[in-house]
């Protein structure tokens, strides 16, 4: 009779399980951050959701929770309401600064005060380095400004990340996270108005725009033509060793002819644009002969220092001290949870402070013993315990203290 008794309340647990399971399967939750989620220290981020509903209705709110194993006192918990239709789909967004996104986060859909539906959030941590975002139908454009030093007394290196036209924001502080924006090749075409202008006021704002044109991209050039300030154009040639020569005073250029946008301008212009500033290199970086020259990243190097984009990336570079990328791994993984920084920045000094006073214990010892080769142990031994249990008066203190006690003392 007992087993039936057991049986029955298996069957009820069993049954309470299934209930928030299948609450769960009607409901999916993706996440999405522009940029190919690319994200900067010291700025913003979107973090993109979509909801949708397979079988039932919703009506709730969705809610991004820090994880409850890592909660303090007080709850961080940003709400979005959410009204779906059976089968309906829709998107929201939540605005917050990338340092945010150093903790666990969990979203969850709440309806009725109950949770249907939770998703780990499994986001990079924010990037170090000089960011250089690409988007240019060439796979190899730009590759060589990775190659570039930031300069002297900077650890942060170039990251080049290429980028698709979908993938480009229509909000101009999304951009932020990039400190360059480098253009070119048949993709621009397919950027959308919103998109276009958007870059626009963000170079307006401080952003540093790089766009690439060749003679045969007419149309490209054409979406950022109130930039280019040229009210008609050339297509032609110019002689590598005109064109490059400003730039590399010391290196033998080869006898050749690059083809341009437009002949009756240099190489590179530059132009201060509001807060920001705009380089155009008039030609395909994606097309020979210079695409996959030796000595891209040299010219490329002056190029930057001479038309200031040097200047403008160390005055707005910031750089992670903790090294907190080495855990982005883990954040991957589930049922990981990567330690607080502070936490770690206290085990730190713990384990700092403990290795300076064994360091400090050992030294003493060594001391010490060179200082009872001729005399009584005992009174040395005592003042030495009260040294390692700081009652003494610091290392100089130690020091007389051996020579008082030691073969020279007076």
């Amino acid at each position: 009779m007992k087993w039936k008794w057991l049986l029955a309340l298996i069957v009820l647990c069993l049954g309470a399980a299934a209930a928030p399971a299948a609450a769960e399967g009607n409901y999916e939750i993706t996440v999405n951050v522009p940029l190919d989620g690319i994200v900067k220290y010291d700025s913003w981020m979107r973090l993109e959701v979509a909801v949708t509903s397979r079988d039932k209705p919703f009506s709730g709110t969705v809610e991004l929770r820090k994880d409850p194993y890592r909660q303090q006192s007080r709850k961080v918990i940003l709400k979005q309401p959410l009204t779906l239709q059976e089968g309906e789909k829709k998107q929201i967004f939540f605005d917050l600064p990338a340092e945010m996104m150093m903790n666990d986060w969990k979203l969850h859909l709440v309806e009725n005060g109950r949770t249907v539906k939770s998703e780990k959030v499994r986001l990079p941590y924010p990037r170090d380095g000089i960011i250089i975002g690409v988007l240019h139908s060439g796979d190899s454009a730009f590759h060589f400004l990775a190659m570039n030093q930031p300069g002297p007394g900077v650890r942060a290196p170039y990251i080049v990340h290429n980028l698709s036209p979908e993938l480009m924001p229509e909000v101009p502080w999304q951009y932020n996270n990039l400190d360059i924006l480098a253009l070119g090749g048949n993709d621009v075409s397919a950027l959308g108005d919103k998109q276009v202008e958007a870059i626009k006021l963000w170079v307006k704002q401080g952003g540093v725009l790089i766009f690439s044109a060749g003679p045969d991209q007419p149309r490209v050039s054409e979406r950022f033509s109130d930039l280019l300030s040229l009210k008609s154009h050339e297509h032609g040639k110019i002689s590598a060793t005109e064109g490059l020569r400003p730039y590399l005073s010391e290196i033998i250029i080869p006898s050749l002819d690059i083809p341009v946008y437009d002949e009756r301008q240099p190489l590179f212009v530059s132009r201060k644009m509001g807060e920001g500033l705009f380089l155009f290199v008039n030609y395909d970086v994606s097309q020979e002969p210079l695409a996959s020259w030796q000595y891209n990243a040299q010219l490329w190097q002056n190029v930057f220092q001479q038309h200031g984009i040097q200047n403008t990336l160390s005055n707005n570079m910031y750089f992670d001290q903790l090294g907190r990328p080495s855990l982005e791994l883990s954040r991957q993984i589930p049922q990981v949870r990567t330690p607080d920084p502070v936490m770690m920045a206290g085990l730190w000094v713990l384990c700092t402070h403990r290795r300076s006073r064994f360091v400090l214990a050992l030294e003493t010892q060594r001391e010490t013993t060179m200082g009872l080769g001729h005399h009584s142990r005992g009174g040395c031994l005592a003042q030495y315990r009260d040294i390692l249990s700081g009652q003494a008066y610091g290392r100089i203190g130690r020091r007389q203290l051996c020579r008082d006690k030691g073969p020279f003392a007076g």
